[in-house]
């Protein structure tokens, strides 16, 4: 279309006119084409749930946990950032006004986005996004679309979960404690993390992946994760998750 009107300079090319009805026609079969429309890539954590290293009971402790510690806090707005397809966020859905699950991962993501659509969860937004490469701000002098941090701290969340989450960022991020809790207490009022000690099997699979340069992650501990946290957060609650080699936090910003 436009290598054929690109040299139309003075715009002569005549306009085909289609009345409404034809226009709505259109759209309808658009729509109708998306909506049967499904992804066909497998990824990683697609049906993550479908393959955990912790039991039912396990399962249900963690859910507990969760719902127990966030119903004390009575938040408006909550997000689970590495929330896969929204069942731990779902504990609590009926309880927080506004609840944002966020992911790396398309196909959970998609996922979560038909359940919301099936339950009819108006007060759950699903979306798509790395914690290790957050959108930046974009457009003219990066300030049309603020960066993802920026508008995280606009909707200032009473409460940050990051739930299995922390052993990705530290030990695939290469990130250091201290830097991810600088990043989560940039926008955190409450933090509810669960670290999975060295013992944990996706720790040990995500360690033994290092091969040689396994030594360098020796400062994967409770201790030092607890260090590095406590320059910004104060630690509420600490609890092992039933059954499981992880422990759950309960941490409030210190700011």
């Amino acid at each position: 279309m436009e290598r054929t009107h690109s040299e139309d300079y003075k715009a002569e090319t005549k306009i085909a006119k289609l009345s409404l009805k034809a226009q709505n026609n259109i759209i309808d079969n658009l729509f109708d084409f998306i909506k049967k429309l499904s992804i066909k890539e497998e990824t990683e954590w697609g049906n993550y749930y479908d393959k955990t290293n912790y039991n039912d009971a396990a399962f249900q402790g963690k859910k507990t946990l969760i719902e127990d510690w966030v119903t004390a806090l009575n938040p408006q707005r909550l997000i689970d950032i590495g929330g896969n397809d929204g069942t731990f966020a779902r504990t609590v859905v009926t309880k927080v006004p506004h609840v944002i699950v966020t992911d790396i991962d398309s196909n959970a993501v998609g996922y979560n986005y038909k359940q919301i659509q099936q339950n009819k969860e108006t007060n759950m937004l699903a979306f798509v996004c790395d914690v290790l490469q957050p959108a930046p701000g974009i457009g003219l002098n990066n300030s049309e679309r603020s960066s993802l941090v920026e508008r995280l701290k606009g909707y200032s969340p009473d409460v940050t979960m990051a739930l299995a989450l922390i052993h990705h960022i530290t030990l695939s991020g290469n990130v250091p404690f201290d830097r991810s809790a600088q990043f989560f207490a940039a926008f955190s009022k409450h933090l509810i993390l669960e670290f999975p000690t060295r013992e944990d099997s996706w720790v040990s699979s995500l360690l033994v992946r290092k091969r040689e340069f396994m030594n360098h992650f020796d400062f994967y501990n409770q201790e030092a994760f607890e260090a590095g946290y406590k320059q910004y957060f104060d630690i509420q609650k600490k609890e092992t998750v039933p059954g499981t080699k992880r422990v759950l936090y309960l941490l409030k910003n210190k700011g």
